[in-house]
């Protein structure tokens, strides 16, 4: 399976847990750099330190999460073994989940991040550089692993490995997106019926076409009864 050390169980040192302590430098130089810079909107960030542990956590769990994953789902496609890789893969499931679910939403809401949010951003976007790098080299792996055909064992690892690598890089991208605004919620559409209630001022006209009609009664009654009954009893009567 490659060293533990690895992500995906040597694909690519690159993605290696020992390069987490680096990974987390590089984000607070850059922290620092944004926050000294000459008319940073950052310039009041004091809590930069914290947001980098949290973001080495973050890393740290997305790591730990995929070596996990990696062996869980070689163990599904396999099925050789199974009690004992099983359990051998859930410490990983269970440390990396909880590492990420501590980072993400523990730490990281306790600091400035809503109002200084380049930590959460630059976290994202480590975690999407590596996904890329495990995409491209579990896909070259599992070209050559196919090709080659050793046996069913090695191609399995290779699919497992890169459907976590797929899994990480879109986790990392879809992170990045939305830390950047790109992914925005579109306004909720207005109902139809309530657009339609103006043209239905219409109704009134109608309405007032009524008087018209009742108006034109009185007319025959002021002007045919009064000459049956008032012009023609006097006559008989003289």
């Amino acid at each position: 399976m490659g060293s533990p050390l690895d992500l995906f169980g040597g694909l690519g040192s690159g993605l290696s847990l020992f390069l987490v302590p680096q990974v987390a430098l590089a984000i607070y130089v850059l922290l620092v750099w944004d926050a000294r810079r000459a008319g940073s909107p950052a310039a009041a960030d004091d809590q930069l330190g914290i947001k980098t542990v949290a973001s080495a956590l973050a890393i740290t769990g997305v790591l730990t999460l995929a070596m996990g994953l990696r062996a869980f789902i070689h163990l599904l496609l396999t099925f050789e073994n199974f009690v004992p890789r099983l359990k051998g893969a859930l410490p990983d499931l269970v440390t990396g989940t909880l590492a990420l679910v501590v980072a993400l939403f523990i730490v990281f809401p306790k600091t400035n991040v809503a109002q200084f949010p380049k930590a959460r951003r630059f976290t994202a976007g480590a975690i999407a550089v590596g996904g890329t790098a495990a995409v491209v080299t579990s896909f070259a792996a599992l070209l050559r692993s196919v090709l080659e055909w050793p046996s069913w064992d090695v191609v399995a690892s290779s699919i497992a490995s890169f459907a976590v690598a797929v899994v990480v890089f879109g986790a990392g991208l879809g992170a990045l997106m939305k830390a950047s605004g790109l992914v925005t919620q579109k306004p909720a559409p207005q109902p139809a019926p309530q657009q339609g209630y103006p043209p239905q001022q219409g109704y009134p006209p109608q309405q007032q076409g009524y008087p018209p009609q009742q108006q034109g009664y009185p007319p025959q009654q002021q002007g045919g009864y009064p000459p049956q009954g008032g012009g023609g009893y006097p006559p008989q009567g003289g």
